[in-house]
């Protein structure tokens, strides 16, 4: 009988590995064609973890320190480029990969440990190529941004708590607080993983009180530690906690709103109704903690590694909600929600083998319902493969969409960034470099430059107009973020002189009146 379970486990690693190793291809040949994805925020996270490579601290690409992200994620970058010595743009190719395949492997342990494992061999197959090519981990894992890394630790979590449940040692315990800690200081979101790390040490009966007590502050002690330690360094640093954010401008049934359009995304499903993401955000949430209180009042404890994942994607989902209903940043879309993917793929979808197993009598029935659900996944992954293919075919032509697209690399003022002995002739290393896309000019140019300032903020654009001499690097295209001053308000202020003119941008000289 042992040899018999070893074998099956073999096996199931096998086919893991197997499935794993594929995904990881699929994104190596996506970011091999044109360079992987760049946004704004890619450009903090390499120029700080270029920075930290170098010993210059966790500074961003002004040379100021990073506030707006936790730091987690340019480390883990800093720590490659430094244990490497390779360009991150040329290697990142292999970061995500690596990243993609140890998140199916884990995924794949994950399933391992359900309860009704002879019917799960299929359903592990279903969910495992899933998550590769999915439109979801599709468009995130394409870029060079800190939620690859974060998704990964959201099974490695799942994974060691349940150690913690199955030997509930202060050793096991360390050991998950550890890697909430680093998930935390990864992404903020990872708030949610500790909110759910208490709730299960919280819920445990085979818990005494005492246990509970103890348990719970240790591990919100040392989870929360390092993202408490950033926030005060943040605030010792720039007078900020993470950087300043303006009120949310979108109401809590807004964001409900945005989740259920966004899983209507997920499963490539377009329906105008108007109503229909707020019903189904709402519909979600409440099917989760239904999976949940049920679950919790079947067995009495929360010791399944099923409902673990469950539990983390409803108070994943509750995070951001509230989160976006408290502070202004992106509308909810599949980058914020990207996490609870595979969780909440895994949670609705859990029943079906579950019940299939269950049915063992009404052998018509049985049928019936491997009729409708061989339909809906023929549905499904048909939509998933008809994405992979359409994404894949547009990479290969014009790359990732980001600063690393063909049609950025042949604008008229990015040719002239990318051009260093242009760039050296007409820009001063002496005099400082403002933008309405700061990111940008350093991306193309390596030149540090610094974000002039939003019109909201009042105090930053008042010692912006007293400033001395600088140059303004002025986006006309898309790189152009409207909440940033107009160049006809600091004409105001400032005396403002074109020294280039490009067909999407201008150079300019900005100096300020004289007294």
């Amino acid at each position: 009988m042992h040899q018999k379970q070893q074998k099956q486990t073999y096996k199931s690693l096998i086919q893991t590995s197997i499935i794993a190793g594929l995904g990881g291809t699929l994104f190596y040949l996506l970011i091999s064609f044109n360079g992987i994805g760049i946004s704004p925020d890619s450009v903090s996270y390499l120029a700080t973890a270029k920075n930290i490579a170098s010993g210059k601290g966790i500074t961003d690409y002004n040379n100021s320190p990073l506030v707006l992200f936790p730091a987690g994620y340019p480390l883990f970058l800093g720590f490659i480029l430094k244990l490497t010595g390779c360009n991150l743009l040329t290697i990142a190719k292999v970061i995500n990969a690596t990243l993609m395949i140890s998140l199916v492997f884990f995924y794949g342990l994950i399933i391992d440990k359900f309860k009704n494992k002879n019917t799960f061999w299929l359903y592990k197959l279903i969910i495992l190529i899933s998550i590769p090519i999915s439109a979801s981990m599709l468009d995130v894992y394409t870029m060079l941004w800190s939620e690859t890394l974060f998704i990964v630790l959201i099974p490695v979590f799942v994974l060691l708590i349940y150690r913690y449940l199955q030997i509930p040692t202060i050793a096991n315990l360390l050991i998950v607080a550890l890697i909430s800690a680093i998930a935390c200081d990864v992404r903020i979101a990872g708030i949610s993983i500790i909110g759910t790390g208490l709730a299960i040490i919280a819920l445990q009966n085979s818990f005494t009180i005492k246990k509970k007590l103890r348990d719970c502050s240790i591990y919100f002690m040392l989870s929360s530690s390092i993202i408490v330690l950033n926030i005060i360094r943040n605030n010792f640093l720039s007078g900020s906690m993470a950087g300043i954010r303006q009120k949310s401008e979108t109401s809590f049934f807004a964001n409900i709103d945005y989740v259920g359009n966004t899983i209507l995304q997920w499963f490539h499903l377009i329906i105008t109704f108007k109503y229909l993401g707020l019903l189904l955000g709402i519909s979600v949430m409440s099917l989760l903690l239904g999976i949940i209180l049920w679950k919790l009042l079947l067995n009495k404890t929360f010791s399944s590694i099923e409902l673990i994942t469950t539990l983390f994607c409803f108070f994943y989902f509750g995070f951001i909600i509230l989160s976006s209903t408290l502070s202004k940043y992106e509308p909810i879309n599949n980058r914020l929600l990207s996490p609870a993917f595979v969780p909440f793929l895994i949670s609705i979808t859990l029943f079906i083998p579950n019940s299939l197993s269950m049915i063992r009598r009404t052998i018509y029935l049985k049928y019936m319902i491997v009729g409708i659900v061989t339909i809906t996944t023929i549905f499904f992954e048909y939509g998933q493969l008809e994405y992979c293919v359409t994404l894949f075919d547009e990479t290969k032509e014009s790359g990732i969409p980001g600063y690393t697209e063909k049609s950025w690399q042949e604008s008229n003022i990015v040719q002239f960034l990318t051009d260093k002995k242009q760039v050296d002739t007409n820009l001063s290393s002496e005099i400082p470099i403002y933008s309405n896309a700061a990111d940008a000019v350093y991306f193309y140019s390596s030149r540090n430059a610094t974000n002039l300032p939003e019109t909201a903020h009042t105090t930053k654009l008042s010692d912006y107009c007293g400033s001395g001499t600088n140059y303004i690097v002025w986006f006309t295209n898309e790189f152009d973020y409207k909440a940033i001053v107009r160049l006809e308000d600091i004409s105001l202020h400032r005396y403002l002189d074109t020294l280039k003119s490009f067909k999407d941008g201008y150079l300019l000289i900005s100096k300020p009146f004289l007294r």
